[in-house]
């Protein structure tokens, strides 16, 4: 089952990590000493930004993939991007600690450490709005999981529907061939008899017998009914 996330919960939590996405890109965008204006507005759109592609790829995930798939890449990612990022911390405070004994400035050895630490951090974030999105937006778990079973069971049927649609067309050719032979039998017995009764009242002496006034009588002969095929989707009922 799909933990529930409730959406008031899911949309302050995204909140809180945009203002937590400020100040941390703030101090990374300060590095290339610009104008304190565009400081703020380079880290304000990451900000934005980042919290936003994580709604939207959460969104996506929930119901774009299998529930189990996406329970399974959520359960992997998890303790990925929450490591990562407690090592980010672990490694900001050895480098702060470090700077503290170095006239403040950390050595050039850290540099590349440090932007991975601040990679790990920006991750751990979006991995957070990320799995907000995607456990908020099921808010009926069974709901959903009866909408997947009438799709599935909706494509099934028509694949039966289809099937069916073509039996139904053979047994309709073949009850309607089956009619057509009779008829021509039938045709073919009155063109015969016709053929009897004059030759046996050319020869006869006396007034011919009153079932020669008659045509021929056949038997009523108990038919297959045919198959509808006035259904949905064009499919045979069958009766």
């Amino acid at each position: 089952m799909t933990i529930p996330f409730p959406s008031a919960l899911h949309w302050g939590l995204i909140v809180f990590l945009g203002f937590g996405e400020f100040p941390l890109n703030t101090v990374v965008f300060r590095l290339f000493g610009e104008a304190e204006f565009l400081t703020y507005l380079m880290a304000s759109t990451l900000a934005l930004i980042i919290p936003v592609i994580g709604l939207f790829i959460g969104i996506h995930m929930r119901h774009a993939i299998p529930r189990m798939a996406g329970n399974i890449l959520i359960g992997l990612l998890a303790p990925i991007t929450v490591g990562g990022a407690l090592y980010a911390v672990s490694l900001l405070r050895n480098t702060y600690i470090s700077s503290q004994f170095s006239a403040g400035a950390p050595m050039a050895s850290d540099q590349g450490r440090l932007a991975w630490a601040l990679f790990a951090l920006n991750s751990l974030v979006f991995f957070g709005v990320l799995a907000a999105s995607y456990f908020a937006h099921d808010p009926d778990e069974k709901l959903d999981l009866f909408h997947k079973s009438l799709t599935s069971l909706d494509r099934k049927r028509r694949a039966v529907r289809k099937r069916l649609f073509r039996i139904g067309t053979r047994i309709n050719g073949e009850i309607q061939a089956a009619k057509s032979h009779i008829e021509q039998i039938r045709s073919l017995t009155r063109e015969r008899v016709a053929m009897y009764r004059q030759t046996n009242i050319r020869f006869r002496r006396l007034l011919p017998p009153p079932s020669f006034r008659r045509g021929p009588e056949f038997p009523q002969l108990d038919w297959w009914p045919e198959a509808s095929m006035n259904s949905e989707n064009g499919a045979s009922d069958g009766r």
